[in-house]
Parts: C-alpha cells; sequence; structure tokens
C-alpha cells in the first residue's frame, strides 16, 4: 500500500469513532467554492523558475461534533481540481544551448486533496475564544501540460513549433496547525467564526517519474473567517474566505536533478451550509 492509502485509513477509522463519542451538538458542514491557487518556484538566489496561477472549484464536507463541553473534534474531506496558467522556462536534456532557459507558456491541471482531523479546546463553557488543532493529510497532483512554441533561439535565430514535453509530479506530506478560533455573535440568528494559527510541513515528498525527492520541511501559516445566518434551529448558511500559505525546502540530489525551493499562497472563497443537530 502507498502512504496516501495509509494514511487514509488512519484518518477513515477517527471518523467512525467520533459518532460513537459525541457529547451533545454535531454538524455537518458542505462547501462548495473556489481556489485562488498561487504557486512559485524559486532558484537558490531567489530568482524566478517557474510559477502557476489560476482560480480552480473545490468542495469541502465535514463532520464536527462535541465529546465534553469544551472539547469539539472533526473529521473532512476537500478537493480542489482544474486548470491553471503555467509561466516558466524550457529545460532540456541533454543540454541544447539554442533553447535552454527559454521562457515557457502553458496549462497545468491540478489536483488536491485533503484529509483533516481537528480539535477544539474552549477556555470555559460558553467562552467564544478557543484553541484549535488540525492533523491533515494532503496529495497534490501536478500535471504540466504538452506544449509547442515558437519565438527566438539563444542564439538569435528564429524556431518554429517546438514541441515542449510535459511533467507529471506526484506532491504528498502531513501537516500539522495550531491557532485560535474566536465566535462572535452579531445577533440571536447570525454570527461570525475568525480563526488564525501556525502550520507545518511534515515529510513532504515530490514524485516524478519512478523517482521519489525529499522536500524539507517549512513554517507556514492560516487565517479565515466566516459569516454564517441561522434559517432555522437545524440550517444555517454563510460565506467564509481562508487563506494559507506554506513553503517546501529545497530537495536531495537525484541525478544532477533537484526539485528548488517553493511558496504557495492558496485563497479559497466558499459557500458554507451547515446542519446541525443534538445527538441526545
Amino acid at each position: 500500500m502507498n502512504r496516501m492509502f495509509k494514511r487514509f485509513i488512519y484518518v477513515s477509522c477517527l471518523m467512525f469513532v467520533l459518532p460513537c463519542v459525541a457529547y451533545a451538538e454535531s454538524k455537518f458542514i458542505i462547501a462548495p467554492g473556489i481556489l485562488n491557487f498561487d504557486y512559485v518556484e524559486t532558484d537558490v538566489d531567489g530568482s524566478f523558475l517557474d510559477g502557476e496561477n489560476g482560480n480552480i472549484p473545490g468542495i469541502y464536507i465535514g463532520f464536527e461534533t462535541k465529546t465534553t463541553e469544551l472539547l469539539s473534534l472533526g473529521i473532512a474531506f476537500e478537493r480542489y481540481s482544474g486548470e491553471v496558467d503555467y509561466e516558466g522556462h524550457i529545460q532540456t536534456n541533454p543540454l541544447d544551448p539554442r533553447y535552454d532557459g527559454l521562457p515557457l507558456s502553458t496549462k497545468t491541471d491540478q489536483d488536491i486533496t485533503s484529509l483533516i482531523a481537528s480539535l477544539s479546546y474552549s477556555f470555559a463553557q460558553h467562552r467564544p475564544l478557543s484553541i484549535y488543532g488540525t492533523f491533515t493529510i494532503k496529495r497534490w497532483e501536478r500535471d504540466i501540460q504538452s506544449t509547442s512554441i515558437s519565438g527566438i533561439d539563444n542564439f538569435g535565430d528564429p524556431y518554429q513549433d517546438l514541441p515542449v514535453s510535459g511533467l507529471y509530479e506526484i506532491y504528498e506530506w502531513w501537516q500539522l496547525t495550531f491557532g485560535l478560533h474566536y465566535n462572535l455573535n452579531l445577533s440571536a440568528k447570525s454570527y461570525m467564526d475568525f480563526y488564525g494559527g501556525f502550520l507545518r510541513t511534515i515529510d513532504p515528498t515530490m514524485k516524478v517519474f519512478s523517482f521519489t525527492f525529499n522536500l524539507e520541511e517549512k513554517w507556514g501559516y492560516e487565517a479565515g473567517l466566516a459569516w454564517m445566518y441561522k434559517l432555522t434551529k437545524e440550517h444555517s448558511l454563510g460565506l467564509g474566505v481562508d487563506y494559507t500559505y506554506w513553503e517546501f525546502g529545497r530537495s536531495n540530489v537525484i541525478f544532477n536533478s533537484v526539485e528548488p525551493d517553493s511558496e504557495s499562497n492558496m485563497l479559497e472563497f466558499k459557500l458554507v451550509y451547515e446542519y446541525s443537530f443534538d445527538q441526545h
């Protein structure tokens, strides 16, 4: 079994345990949304190598329940998938001085899947401030599309319809976060949620062809807010926005190839539906 499948089993087991330990209040959450995907790779001197940017659709599905008056647990699945713009440079193998390093534009198919286990602990009953933590399993499939380009080569000669091969990469990693959550009641029927915290990427890898590159673990951060309105006692509808930033450090070297430093800025806009119910 691969690493992703093993991790899926761990989180799935927790999902079956949660309903059995519920204390009182529980809720299901469904949140379709749009992810602004912004990814950049840089060289050791910080210069730009390649980047991707675009908006891709996705969905968040979660279940949260209180196990005690102060402690809540949750499980969630999130997936975003779609096409974004790619800007980079041609990398020839073996080295061809005519074309190596020339600018390249194409498209990239993105598929990002997350399995999330979470906990939240309030400082006191009915207090709006709590601490939270999440454990996330992430898999990112990055499929840079083949294309053909025309222009002027490195020697000043024109070229026409030069074929450029695509590249399929798979990133996998664990992610831990911790931070603070604040719930603000605006009225009897509406409220706002705020959260912010730090994250750590753990054991990140990138697979391409038959090779696995081990990336350097890095710190990041996240923040978000949501406005919710209670339509009825059980049903709520609202809007949410989430921002997440993380990095991967430069990888080990395999056959003179290396995965460079990278930064990811992810901004999500969601329509949030919640169904709340009492376990008693």
